[in-house]
């Protein structure tokens, strides 16, 4: 996996972590040939375990900001990693 975190780009094999502190804009893809996996966690949860229930509910791009600022989150993409 590879995460953005702030300005530092980390790459990660498996075992390794990384923090990805609140407040600061962070993303992650994976850059493997096969099947990837993470575990995530948050500490203190807050609304994130309410966050990941509701986001199985699909939304409109527009609807995507008010949903995230309700769980005290601001996309501020594009992700460094998205493929043009």
């Amino acid at each position: 996996m590879i995460f953005q975190v702030g300005e530092q780009r980390i790459t990660l094999k498996p075992g390794e972590s990384v923090l990805a502190p609140r407040r600061v804009p962070h993303t992650f893809s994976s850059v493997a040939k096969g099947e990837s996996r993470m575990m995530i966690a948050f500490t203190p949860a807050g609304k994130m375990e309410q966050y990941f229930r509701d986001a199985a509910d699909p939304k409109t791009p527009e609807a995507e900001a008010v949903y995230l600022r309700k769980y005290e989150m601001e996309l501020v993409g594009p992700s460094p990693f998205w493929k043009t």
